[in-house]
């Protein structure tokens, strides 16, 4: 399947986002907090909708992808399946009940029933967990193993076979979880452990309830002991309350007789004390409400008579009204002229203020006649000024080049020891080549003589060897010499590095050696095979000792020629003649593209000046005249520009603060003439106004407040003197209607009456309460006691204290009675839950072996399933290793020798010797073996292009190197199968 166009209305702080993908490699290239891991769950939640999850936002994506802006939930994904185009359309809600989903055949617009709501299932096999395990690489790793039951299944070919297969991961953690109900698998519990804790317990118990038995009888014996105590003790008790109870009579006989004779005392003495007080008020006593009245009458009239005498404040304002009262007759000011006139002044000030300030400051000044002599002739124009900036920006760009239209250090040293080399002349290729065959030639007589002479020495005649097509040395130098000649065009025609070219032609030097070599080493071989097959096996004969001789000259002439021929070229001493050859074809594949280089470098660089002098002249020429000398172009123009626009602001402003002053002046000259219109009257002719302004108001306030003040005495004085009068009268019919004598303002005599009052207001009540006593007592006992009965012969004290020591005594035996009794109880309940946990022992010990039979059945189940599932991670891990080290080996150069995996497709390298987990290594390390892995998965999941991948950023731990490498690989991929690669750096496009 391919995906074709993804729309995102909303979704995380995604909004209305179209997508279109490539049949091959997608590259969503965007910063850092764009929303590329989003756009990436957005594609899995078109296929799977969201899990149940709950309310933590890292692991509720429904909850973390809410729209940011609100609106519309959701959006739409088409894809091509088989020979149809289907549009997935699904929205969200903040649950699953507000989910929607709809499928539509693209190419019809009609909707369709092909697959369900669970379209990913149905189309990958893979349910979304699985899903996101093997065709998504998260930026972060996830440390979860990458199989599942569902991975497992499609694997091993069985998901449509075995439907329980899908579920083993969920089987074995049911078993998990049900063997942990009855032991744990670390530490105490479930309920094996719990069974035995409670089997413990009871015995336990049940042996504390036996040996309480004992006890049980003890209590029982002291109880009835402490119940015959108390029967005695109630005995003496009642012994004692019947002699209480008669001499509490004799006392109570006595008692009335006393109280009889208080009451009548009482009585007297009150009607005695109250006869001399009404003597004194023959007109009747004071009410309350009179005294209270007269009270009150004397506190108001010592306030008011104290009030209203003369002040400094009185006085003051008498003064006051007598001075101004000539300067206000014709009117005062009001309080709004004061305020509109304030407003006025200042306003005048601020106007005045403004004017005086509102000039160019002295540096404005200054700046404002240096500039104007410097643009005398006129401001340089836009159009000038922009033309200046695009050839300062260009002679920047050339001046910038031009250091890298020079051979680095290390090139420039090769090539003039180059130079010095070939000072007699550079060799043709055609001239090396053959003086290198006649070398061959020379090696090739000189091998048939050591093969000529080994044959002949042979004492016994011996059986030819078997021959052999090729040199065993003949490959390797051939694949040796092709490979470094391809390496050394490689790096002559791609700058990848420092001194590329240096290390290009070594390359291609050696190459070309490997290839000589190999040429020689299979000639040799030809040659001795074929002097084998000719020479006799019984000796040397003469024409052999001939043909020997003729060679050896053969080679001497053919080695002069070409010692001859290398004269011209410097090497080192006491080289043979095949190594200077090599030497000199390796320094000629060196020199020659080194010169080129730098004869075009040269040739550039001489373009370069010329344009640079061009643009420099021009520079000068349009900035000179406003410079007396320029360093840097760039910094006079932006001072140029600084300085015209800085012209062009003062200017203005210097016309402005002129418009300005001429109306400010206008205003000023009215305001005064207003002010002083109004100030005349009350001030003369007067320069101060603020002032004069204020002076006046305070004086209008004076006098005005002044007059206010005496009008309102005058008017309280006689308010007074008429409340005085009331208030002595009030007085005197209060003293003539009681027959008293009491002077106004007497206020000690006021008090004496109304204590007295108070007191035979009291003597009044007492003596009505003393004499209901006295009938109360008379009606009670019917008469008057004739004398004072005796008390009976009883010692009522010590009496009490007996009666109140055998109380307690009683009180502590029914305590200890109770405290018995209810102990003994205890007891008793105790020793007879014996038999209930006897019980319970029996059923807890057969439940106990029921649970740890139900555990052992557990294990062994568990075992099983774990025996099975390992059978069928075996048959599919050669496939997914394969994958694994084919990708690994490609990426990063391991041996396939050296990796391993499991079947949970956990990776282990060998590194010296020992296998070691991904823990050990780098984050680079670790993110490679990652990528390998998911797309060995991914391979092993489904057909070649039947399946997308998402990668979300995930070489961020490369280096330089395996990046590259990274990217090559994706490039390959994605000539079969469709990528998504999500990257947020330019340097991992």
């Amino acid at each position: 399947m391919k995906l074709i166009r993804c729309y995102i209305e909303n979704f995380g702080g995604l909004h209305q986002y179209t997508v279109d993908f490539d049949e091959g490699l997608t590259v969503i290239h965007e910063p850092n907090g764009f929303g590329k891991t989003t756009l990436a769950e957005f594609i899995r939640a078109m296929f799977y909708g969201f899990p149940r999850a709950g309310k933590d936002l890292s692991k509720n994506p429904r909850l973390k992808y809410l729209p940011w802006q609100g609106g519309r939930y959701g959006g739409y994904l088409i894809f091509r399946h088989g020979d149809k185009r289907y549009r997935i359309d699904r929205s969200f809600g903040d649950a699953p009940k507000g989910d929607k989903f709809k499928l539509f055949n693209e190419d019809t617009h009609k909707e369709v029933k092909d697959f369900g709501a669970d379209i990913g299932q149905a189309l990958f096999g893979l349910d979304s967990d699985s899903f996101m395990r093997s065709t998504y690489m998260p930026q972060l790793r996830d440390t979860a193993p990458l199989t599942t039951d569902n991975i497992r299944a499609k694997l091993g070919n069985l998901l449509e076979d075995t439907g329980d297969l899908g579920s083993y991961e969920k089987a074995l953690q049911k078993l998990k979880d049900k063997r942990s109900l009855y032991e744990h698998f670390r530490g105490n519990g479930g309920s094996i452990h719990e069974a035995q804790k409670k089997i413990s317990a009871l015995q336990q118990e049940i042996e504390l309830c036996k040996s309480k038995q004992p006890l049980l009888s003890e209590l029982t014996a002291e109880l009835e002991a402490t119940k015959q105590a108390q029967e005695l003790g109630e005995g003496a008790l009642q012994r004692v309350r019947r002699e209480l109870s008669a001499a509490t009579t004799a006392e109570a006989e006595a008692a009335l007789c006393r109280e009889y004779e208080g009451l009548c005392k009482s009585k007297a003495d009150t009607a005695q004390a109250l006869e001399s007080l009404v003597a004194r008020y023959p007109k009747g006593v004071p009410t309350w409400e009179a005294l209270d009245t007269a009270s009150k009458t004397l506190d108001k009239y010592t306030a008011l008579e104290g009030q209203l005498a003369e002040t400094p404040a009185d006085r003051a304002a008498a003064e006051t009204v007598a001075e101004q009262e000539a300067r206000f007759s014709q009117g005062i000011p009001t309080h709004e002229e004061f305020t509109a006139y304030g407003r006025t002044l200042d306003r005048l000030m601020t106007a005045n203020t403004e004017l005086q300030g509102n000039a160019l400051s002295p540096a404005e000044t200054q700046q404002l006649s240096q500039l104007e002599q410097l643009f005398a002739e006129g401001i340089p124009t836009e159009e000038v000024l922009g033309q200046c900036r695009a050839q300062v920006t260009e002679l920047t760009g050339l001046r910038h080049s031009r250091s890298a239209l020079e051979l680095p250090t290390g090139d420039t040293l090769r090539l003039q020891g180059l130079e010095e080399y070939f000072a007699k002349g550079v060799p043709s290729a055609e001239d090396i080549q053959h003086q290198e065959q006649m070398l061959n030639r020379a090696d090739e007589i000189r091998r048939e003589n050591l093969q000529l002479s080994a044959i002949a020495s042979s004492a016994e005649p011996t059986e030819a060897p078997p021959q052999k097509k090729f040199h065993s040395l003949f490959l390797p130098a051939l694949i040796t010499g092709l490979l470094s000649a391809a390496a050394g065009i490689f790096l002559l025609v791609s700058p990848i590095m420092e001194n590329h070219s240096l290390i290009g032609g070594i390359c291609m030097g050696l190459g070309a050696v490997a290839l000589v070599a190999a040429a020689i080493l299979q000639n040799n071989h030809s040659l001795m095979t074929k002097l084998q097959s000719q020479i006799p096996t019984g000796g040397m004969t003469a024409a052999q000792r001939s043909l020997i001789h003729e060679n050896e000259q053969a080679i001497g002439v053919i080695e002069s020629t070409v010692a001859a021929f290398l004269e011209d070229y410097p090497t080192t001493p006491n080289a043979s003649l095949r190594s200077r050859l090599a030497e000199l074809s390796a320094n000629c594949a060196v020199y020659l593209p080194l010169r080129e280089r730098r004869d075009h470098l040269a040739q550039q660089a001489a373009e370069n000046d010329v344009l640079t002098a061009a643009l420099t002249e021009a520079l000068h020429k349009a900035l000179s005249p406003y410079f007396d000398t320029i360093l840097d172009f760039h910094t006079a123009l932006q001072t140029l520009e600084l300085r015209a626009q800085q012209f062009a602001q003062l200017s203005h402003k210097q016309r402005e603060i002129a418009a300005r002053n001429k109306g400010l002046s206008a205003e000023i000259r009215d305001l005064e003439e207003k002010f002083s219109t109004f100030l005349r009257p009350y001030c003369g002719e007067v320069r101060d106004y603020r002032s004069a302004l204020d002076t006046l108001r305070r004086d209008a306030d004076s006098y005005t407040a002044a007059k206010n003040h005496l009008t309102q005495r005058a008017a309280a004085l006689a308010k007074r003197d008429k409340e005085l009068e009331a208030l002595r009268k009030a007085h005197q019919d209060f003293c003539e209607a009681y027959g008293l004598t009491i002077p106004m303002g007497d206020r000690q005599q006021l008090k004496a009456v109304e204590r007295e009052a108070e007191a035979m207001a009291r003597l009044s009540g007492e003596l009505e309460k003393a004499g209901k006593a006295l009938a109360g007592f008379i009606a009670d006992h019917g008469h008057k006691p004739a004398a004072q009965l005796k008390a009976a012969d009883y010692d009522l004290d010590g009496l009490k204290i007996a009666e109140q020591e055998l109380i307690a005594k009683q009180n502590t035996r029914r305590g200890q009675i109770l405290q018995l009794e209810q102990r003994s109880r205890q007891l008793r309940g105790e020793i007879d839950r014996i038999p209930a946990l006897t019980d319970e022992l029996t059923r807890l010990t057969e439940q106990k072996a029921a649970d740890t039979d139900s555990r052992r059945l557990l294990d062994c189940t568990a075992d099983f399933l774990q025996k099975a599932r390992e059978s069928l991670s075996a048959s599919y891990l050669g496939g997914v290793q394969g994958h694994f080290a084919r990708y690994l080996t490609r990426l990063t150069k391991e041996e396939a020798a050296h990796i391993s995996v499991n079947t949970d497709l956990e990776v282990q390298l060998e590194r010296m010797g020992s296998a070691r987990a991904l823990p050990h290594f780098s984050a680079g390390q670790t993110d490679a073996v990652h990528l390998c892995m998911r797309l060995a998965l991914a391979d092993a999941l489904f057909e070649e292009g039947s399946c997308f991948m998402i990668l979300d950023d995930p070489f961020v731990n490369l280096d330089d190197h395996h990046t590259a490498q990274a990217l090559e690989l994706l490039k390959e991929l994605a000539e079969n199968r469709q990528i998504v690669y999500l990257v947020c750096n330019s340097s991992r496009v």
